[in-house]
């Protein structure tokens, strides 16, 4: 579980915010706008209180323009950043290895199409990260423009052109330049317009300017104080700028071309007097990134601040976008470094250092990278990428979050604070809590909820969290904690829990509403109809084919064809199967669920005589083994080779002999001889067989594989009934059955097959040899019921009763026969085809008899007691005979 003994508290800057409605006071309400010089009443936004760095008490009070819609301080009195204080105290190793901002710097570097060679100028460049990339990754050539030491320390560490000065009106680089930047700066000035003028006059005619900065349209009691602290910024910010002020501006310097958005927390603007073209494509943009911060590190001395800024910048950057074979390279850059460097084996790191509880952020500096936190938490979601179990990842994840925290108490001290760090601490807790509901720890539940508010993203976030908690509870079969989980958070009562609702459904609301689906039906209480219509919500909100979406589907076929309360008819069952298949093109032939659920819904079809549902899954099956295998279901006779399990696998599914056996069950279902389908049988027979002898190499075992060769088997031996091949009888006595039961049903099968081609000798035959004749069923006089197989064989043996000889003679017994027709009649349904074969046989009985009058006497009965029946030609010319 995620350690509970909490590190001393930060002390950030005090933020008053007043109530709605609360005008400024009077001597801030008379201020001047310093962006735009209005003098219209300002309104109060907030109180900022301090104790700077020097021990120094501060009140400052921010107040907001309704011209421009600027924020600004009431003191307007910027810092002298050439000053050394400026870079004590642990600051420059922080900001190098963690603060500052690169992917908000170079970003918009990446988005501007100018050729190598352009000219660039960067005013307040601060360290150089932004100059460093526009150099070494755009190939421009360039300059930077800053007067403080920080400045100074990366001109040396980066090798970088820059004036340790302020710009001039007059700078020799007036009017040359084909792109200036000017990153986190504007809002450190008095005059932001004059600011911008004199960036302006930089440029040279169609010149591009950059400009990004802290967004105060965030300036909200509703942001976290990893965000609102490091954008306000007392002592430091002057002038905070929104959207609209900053365009303002912008269009007042006379520019033409004005873009601005919003990253993360700040804003980006490009200006020009010529149209913006900015490369937008988010993938490729990212991807400079990472490429950037990799070959940087890989370029640096591993010993160095800069080398752990690059290198932990690039390991996250990596594992967010999933390019884990940067992450790794990153990595392995990474352990030796902080071996080398802390003593400090990331490998198997269990425990921080204890001075980290108490130290400050310069001792700490000396102790750990400072962005320890950021790169801990990158290595857990590596891991988890890799298939480490979710249990095993918790104490990693804990650490993760206890080194941001470290941080930010020691910022704290210095009354800073970090966005970033202040994310990754409460994320890693977050996963931690959720490794500790995957492995089902006492607690974890309390864990989850004791987390504070997240830092962004409110209730919405809060509920994310929480459908991930259920979601591994209910992934790894923790179902009573799952269940307690659900009663306190009424998770089932959320809105995208609504089995009804036909609003979209984002991942983690999709794989929770899944986890509720599974988790209801594995209840013996469980309400069949919202099961499958939550697991129809997940299957439209997951890529047909997928993984969940195959998931899902096995969860509605579950429902439907288990017992008790989740039980449907068969309709419901047929509309899930037109369900299935409309998205089978899509579905990818190298998963085995694939193949796996279509040949199940396959044999479901066809044992519920369903061709319809049949057909639609041998044309989803066809292509499939066609794509994945190289062959024809339709046309294969030739069994795929080899011997192991692991070669046959690779030939053919394990189902094949599944396939083969329903090929052939479908054709006798659209009307195909039997007498022709034994080979199509047998070859169904032959690799069940060979499955199992491969699964027997490895002391293994497959039932239904099994059950498919015999009862493959048998079918075969029925084929080679209705044929009267030589060797049938033997091959039905060979048969080594799985219980007496199913050996007598195919003994009555075989004899109505025989009967059925025609093959009256035989038929009588092994009727005789088997003991049939005499068995219970056959008794004429009997009054058990008969099952459906025992019907068909009885009516089989009243047909072999009153066959005649060359002489017109019967060979059997025609009393018995008579009986015979009668029971079979009584067992069949009325006005049906072996109803209406079951009078004919009794009255061709009769008339054998010379009984022609109890014959007419019979159909007058059947007449009389079913007016509404069309009796055939034949029967109706002998019911004419009696008048």
């Amino acid at each position: 579980m995620p350690a509970s003994n909490p590190a001393p508290p930060i002390e950030p800057p005090t933020i008053t915010w007043p109530d709605t409605g609360t005008c400024a006071p009077a001597g801030l309400a008379a201020l001047a706008c310093p962006n735009c010089g209005s003098g219209a009443l300002k309104t109060y936004t907030l109180t900022i209180e301090l104790h700077a760095p020097d021990d120094t008490f501060k009140r400052l009070h921010v107040v907001g323009c309704p011209d421009c819609g600027c924020s600004f301080y009431d003191q307007q009195s910027p810092p002298d950043y050439a000053a050394p204080a400026m870079v004590n105290r642990g600051r420059v190793p922080f900001y190098v290895q963690q603060g500052a901002g690169v992917s908000l710097i170079t970003r918009p570097l990446a988005q501007v199409q100018a050729p190598p060679g352009s000219a660039y100028l960067e005013v307040g460049c601060g360290y150089g990260f932004g100059l460093d990339y526009a150099i070494r990754t755009k190939g421009w050539q360039g300059r930077g423009i800053d007067p403080a030491a920080l400045s100074a320390l990366g001109r040396d560490a980066l090798q970088l052109p820059i004036d340790l000065r302020y710009l001039r009106d007059d700078d020799e680089a007036r009017g040359s330049m084909a792109v200036v930047m000017g990153s986190e700066v504007i809002e450190h000035v008095t005059s932001p317009a004059a600011f911008i003028r004199t960036l302006r006059a930089m440029l040279r005619p169609g010149g591009v300017l950059i400009l990004t900065t802290p967004n105060g349209d965030d300036i909200s009691p509703a942001s976290p104080p990893g965000v609102i602290v490091p954008l306000l910024s007392p002592s430091l910010h002057l002038v905070i700028q929104t959207s609209r002020s900053l365009h303002r501006l912008l269009r007042e310097a006379g520019f033409t071309a004005v873009e601005i958005e919003v990253d993360s927390h700040s804003l980006v603007a490009f200006a020009s007097d010529a149209p913006l073209a900015l490369a937008q494509d988010p993938l490729a943009l990212r991807t400079a990134l990472r490429l950037h911060l990799l070959s940087r590190a890989q370029a640096l001395d591993p010993s160095t601040d800069l080398f752990l800024g690059f290198a932990g910048r690039a390991l996250q950057e990596a594992v967010n976008d999933q390019d884990m074979k940067s992450a790794d390279a990153a990595w392995e850059m990474l352990v030796p470094a902080c071996q080398a460097r802390f003593n400090l084996d990331l490998d198997r790191l269990t425990a921080l250092p204890a001075q980290l509880a108490t130290c400050d952020l310069e001792e700490m500096a000396g102790l750990v990278p400072l962005n320890l936190g950021g790169i801990l938490y990158a290595r857990a979601i590596r891991r988890l990428s890799d298939g480490f179990a979710r249990p095993t990842l918790e104490p990693l994840f804990t650490l993760a979050a206890s080194a941001a925290r470290a941080m930010r108490r020691a910022l704290g001290l210095l009354a800073m604070e970090d966005g970033q760090t202040e994310e990754i601490e409460w994320t890693a807790r977050a996963e931690a809590a959720l490794c500790a509901a995957a492995a089902n720890a006492s607690g974890a539940i309390e864990c989850l909820a004791s987390l504070p508010a997240p830092p962004s993203g409110g209730p919405a976030r809060q509920l994310l969290l929480q459908q991930r908690a259920l979601s591994e509870w209910v992934n790894a079969g923790h179902d009573s904690q799952a269940l307690e989980f659900l009663r306190l958070t009424k998770l089932d009562d959320a809105e995208f829990a609504n089995a009804s609702s036909d609003r979209g459904l984002d991942d983690a609301a999709r794989d929770c509403l899944f986890a509720l689906a599974m988790l209801e039906l594995r209840q013996p209480q469980g309400m069949a109809q919202r099961v499958q219509a939550r697991l129809a919500r997940v299957r439209a909100a997951s890529v047909p084919g997928s993984g969940l979406w195959f998931a899902a589907l096995d969860g509605e076929l579950r429902a439907m064809s288990g017992s008790g309360p989740l039980t449907d008819p068969i309709e419901q069952r047929q509309a899930l199967q037109n369900l299935l298949f409309q998205d089978g093109s899509a579905w990818d032939a190298g998963d085995d669920r694939a193949i796996g659920l279509a040949s199940r819904v396959l044999i479901d079809a066809i044992n519920t005589g369903d061709l319809e549902g049949a057909g639609k899954a041998w044309a989803v099956l066809r292509p499939l083994c066609l794509q994945r295998y190289g062959f024809d279901l339709d046309t294969l006779k030739t069994l795929p080779g080899g011997t192991t399990a692991e070669e046959l696998a690779h030939a053919a599914p394990p189902q094949l002999s599944t396939l083969l056996y329903a090929r052939a069950i479908r054709q006798l279902l659209r009307g195909a001889a039997r007498r022709g389908l034994e080979p199509e049988f047998a070859m169904a027979a032959e690799a069940s067989a060979q499955w199992c002898r491969a699964l027997a190499g490895r002391a293994s075992q497959d039932g239904q594989a099994a059950d498919i060769e015999w009862t493959a088997r048998a079918e075969a031996a029925l084929c080679a009934a209705a044929a009267d091949l030589p060797g049938t009888v033997r091959r039905l006595e060979t048969l080594d059955a799985p219980s007496p039961e199913r050996k007598r049903q195919i003994q009555l099968r075989a004899v109505s097959e025989w009967v059925n081609a025609g093959h009256y000798t035989s038929a009588r035959a092994y009727a005789q040899e088997s003991g049939l004749v005499h068995a219970a069923f056959a008794d004429p006089a009997g009054t058990l019921p008969l099952s459906d197989i025992e019907r068909d064989a009885l009516f089989g043996l009243a047909v072999l009763d009153v066959q005649t000889n060359a002489a017109g003679r019967p060979t059997g017994e025609l009393a018995p026969a008579r009986g015979r027709f009668a029971r079979v009649r009584g067992a069949a349904v009325i006005g049906e085809g072996l109803w209406w074969g079951a009078v004919q046989g009794e009255v061709q009985a009769l008339d054998l008899m010379d009984a022609r009058s109890d014959a007419v006497a019979l159909l007058h009965t059947l007449a009389t007691s079913h007016p509404d029946l069309q009796f055939p030609p034949a029967l109706a010319s002998r019911l004419a005979e009696g008048g």
